[in-house]
């Protein structure tokens, strides 16, 4: 291929892959307008700049205070192909109090899992710093118009000018007048330093109806004119009318003139919440409402992820910029509450308490404090309030009464309720016990704690129950030496109890003897009581296997005992004795026996026993006084009845006749 041929197709190549460079670029965006540390409009911004490789072309733009608070948020589009490069541009509405620092902050974000994928920052400050109110009042303008139509000043001036060197007390007026213009507007320039009376009027200026304001401060700013005393009283509400901030406030200007107000308002509540800022004038002679302003908005706004983005640091400014006179506001606190009175562990009266605390930052300075028993239940209540302005701190006070017994242990529990969801906000408690306790019985104390050991039998030992045993151990510290023994089945049912005393030396033996069916297991229970409350104050126990030389008659059919039998019963019921049904059983207490228990007995009740015949016998031959043959053999036969075959037997005896 020719050399030009092959460079024509090289630019070719280049010119067709171009678009693809260009898409590969990574995403950017710049801020072009406005320029950092610039000032910018209080209440409008026009921000403009350029991205590249931008998802959807998508820009989010953000108005933030020094604090990160968003202030207001707009959208806008690169002008440009999907992807590509272009500008874009976009008025950003917000509403701050002039000279305001913060930043202007535009980013982009992933579809994929929301992350920042370009972003921008500039430092601004929003609105010129108000100038400090001066009391020199502007000339009309009639004045500046009056020397020109008068371009020499009348005779009589001259001599009112003579007479301000030696002034009498009547001419200081017209002193005043000779420095303005002719007399024609002496009565204009007098008017204008001593206005009419103005109205009785408040207005909100900031914020504007409808705006998300921050959940936790705002700053407020109207104007008032013809107040009692200037004093203008601002409050932030709820749509139930709940006041969540309170701060009063002076107009900036002459008594009962007219001029700028502006506060702060601090609280904290969940965000999104709607409410209302809400500014009034009081009559100080009935408190009745002279004028009144109301705006309606909404606590709390969204915020930029703080995972992806970190507000770059202000930019250190020339020293004389308006920004510095104005200070960061003080952070809120955290809501605490705390108890001082009663302290803890202290014995309190069980009709009434009387609770002392302090609180901090607690929402409507609301406290509630309450009286608990051991067990957590509410043996009394008193709702009270923190003395301080709302949201700030001081101390509250409040006597509960209570309904509890004297000498019970439980506690006082203090703690703020939020108004939104009733969820605690902050709390304190305190354990106390409500009135002495009772005395005690006087029993004696013993040096050491009670004791029981059983030393024989061994735990898993095997018993020979057929014959008595010995049961024997050894307590310490008990009450009297007493000590009470219970032999129990594999169910916990007592068979035998036996109560002994331990001798000087502290040993105790017994002897026992149970009935119960060979191989079946048990234990053996020793302990000892308090005589002042019947609790056991120490014991021992141990397993044992019993073997017997008793065996269960197996062959017998099995009756369940039901509802009402007694063992005299069963035994009439089912052809048997007590006796006998006692060691068919093994029973070891002849006369308990329970529902349910398995009794094997000779026939079951209502079982019609089979009839047997009468044992009978009867010689057929040979007949009575029948004539035999001495030593010589005969056959007997007969009859028989109710007797088993090999039990009859056929006896000769002779006798020789005289």
């Amino acid at each position: 291929m020719p050399r030009l041929s092959r460079f024509v197709f090289a630019f070719v190549l280049l010119a067709a892959l171009m678009p693809q460079f260009a898409r590969a670029q990574a995403p950017s965006i710049t801020i072009d307008t406005p320029q950092q540390s610039e000032i910018v409009g209080a209440g409008s911004v026009f921000v403009a700049g350029s991205g590249t490789a931008l998802f959807e072309n998508n820009v989010v733009i953000q108005a933030l205070d020094y604090s990160g608070i968003v202030l207001g948020e707009t959208a806008a589009t690169v002008d440009a192909e999907l992807g590509g490069s272009g500008p874009w541009s976009a008025q950003l509405i917000l509403r701050v109090p002039p000279g305001t620092p913060g930043r202007i902050y535009v980013f982009s974000k992933s579809p994929a899992d929301g992350a920042i994928i370009a972003d921008a920052t500039v430092d601004v400050m929003f609105g010129e710093a108000p100038l400090p109110p001066t009391d020199t009042p502007e000339p009309p303008p009639t004045d500046t118009a009056t020397p020109t139509t008068t371009p020499e000043p009348p005779p009589t001036n001259t001599a009112t000018a003579t007479a301000t060197s030696e002034p009498p007390p009547t001419n200081t007026a017209t002193a005043t007048a000779t420095s303005e213009p002719p007399p024609t507007n002496t009565a204009t320039a007098t008017a204008t330093r001593e206005p009419p009376p103005v109205s009785v009027e408040i207005t909100i200026r900031i914020p504007i109806p409808g705006e998300i304001v921050s959940n936790r401060q705002i700053v407020v700013s109207g104007t008032g004119s013809g107040l009692p005393e200037n004093t203008v009283v601002v409050q932030a509400l709820d749509t139930r009318g709940r006041i969540i901030a309170q701060r009063p406030t002076t107009v900036e200007a002459p008594l009962g003139s007219f001029g700028p107000w502006r506060v702060t308002l601090d609280y904290n509540v969940p965000a999104g919440t709607p409410g209302y800022i809400y500014a009034f004038a009081q009559s100080p002679a009935d408190g009745s409402i002279m004028a009144e302003a109301t705006v309606p908005v909404t606590f709390g706004q969204y915020m930029p992820p703080t995972a992806t983005f970190t507000p770059a640091p202000p930019t250190p400014r020339p020293p004389t910029a308006t920004p510095t006179r104005i200070a960061p506001p003080t952070p809120m606190p955290l809501p605490f509450i705390a108890i001082d009175s009663p302290r803890s562990g202290e014995v309190v009266s069980p009709i009434e308490v009387f609770v002392t605390g302090s609180g901090v930052a607690l929402p409507e300075n609301n406290v509630v404090v309450q009286a608990l028993d051991s067990g957590g239940r509410i043996v009394g209540q008193r709702a009270t309030t923190v003395d301080a302005p709302l949201g700030g701190s001081g101390r509250w006070s409040t006597v509960v009464r209570l309904n509890v017994r004297s000498g019970t242990s439980g506690r006082i529990y203090a703690f703020a309720p939020s108004p939104a969801d009733g969820r605690v906000i902050a709390d304190a408690s305190i354990a106390v016990r409500f009135g002495a306790p009772p005395p005690p019985t006087p029993t004696p104390t013993p040096i050491a704690a009670p004791s029981i050991r059983i030393e024989r039998p061994a735990n898993g030992a095997s018993i020979d129950a057929s014959r008595p045993f010995a049961i024997s151990g050894i307590g310490t510290n008990l009450f009297e030496n007493n000590v009470v023994v219970r032999i129990r089945d594999a169910f916990g049912r007592t068979l035998r109890q036996i109560a002994t005393t331990a001798d000087r030396n502290g040993r105790w033996a017994v002897t026992a003897e149970v009935r119960v069916p060979s191989g079946s297991t048990g234990s053996i229970y020793a302990f000892s009581t308090s005589p002042a409350t019947g609790a056991v104050v120490a014991d021992d126990l141990v397993q044992v296997t019993f073997i017997a030389s008793c065996q269960v008659r197996t062959d017998w059919p099995v009756y369940i005992v039901q509802p009402g039998d007694t063992l005299t019963w069963i035994a009439q019921n089912t052809g048997s004795t007590v006796a006998e049904l006692v060691q068919a059983n093994c029973l070891a207490e002849p006369a308990v026996i329970y529902v349910g228990q398995p009794l094997h007995v000779p026939r079951l009740p209502g079982v019609t026993p089979p009839v047997i015949a009468t044992p009978a016998l009867a010689i057929i031959a040979p007949e009575v006084n029948a004539e035999l043959t001495p030593n010589t053999r005969f056959i007997v036969t007969g009859e028989a009845a109710g007797v088993a075959p090999d039990l009859v037997f056929a006896v000769c005896s002779m006798r020789t006749a005289p």
